[in-house]
């Protein structure tokens, strides 16, 4: 594993943004685009020693061939358009394997590599100006 982004869209709201979190062995890059512009910017975010280690020999165990796609009956003619849309991608030397969730689709199987990603992020310490869309106003 050489990369790992995640990237969550939040669908048509007031204001939509879209945030994306790009870990690499050097670096976690959070960047907020679109959206109010003084939720605008681009954070570098310390993870815990160790952390992005193990979160890519975690991935890097993942057989992305025992995952599957599943789409909603009737798709893409009938699927529910419009909505959020959320994206967890590997990125290997040579390779790269992407599940982009949105308009009902969803993945079996999928919980080794989401999880791993979701719990690495939810673990992450944020500058306070990177909290914009979340705080009330």
């Amino acid at each position: 594993v050489t990369r790992v982004v995640y990237e969550a869209y939040p669908g048509v709201i007031p204001d939509p943004f879209t945030e994306r979190y790009t870990i690499t062995l050097d670096e976690i890059r959070f960047e907020r685009t679109g959206g109010d512009p003084v939720n605008r910017g681009v954070w570098t975010l310390a993870a815990p020693p160790g952390s992005i280690e193990t979160l890519f020999e975690t991935l890097g165990a993942v057989e992305c061939r025992q995952i599957k796609r599943v789409l909603p009956e009737g798709w893409p003619d009938e699927a529910p358009l419009g909505g959020s849309v959320t994206t967890y991608r590997i990125e290997y030397e040579g390779g790269v394997f992407e599940l982009r969730y949105g308009d009902g689709v969803w993945y079996e199987g999928a919980k080794v590599m989401t999880d791993p990603i979701r719990d690495f992020l939810r673990a992450i310490d944020f500058p306070e100006e990177a909290w914009g869309p979340y705080l009330e106003h």
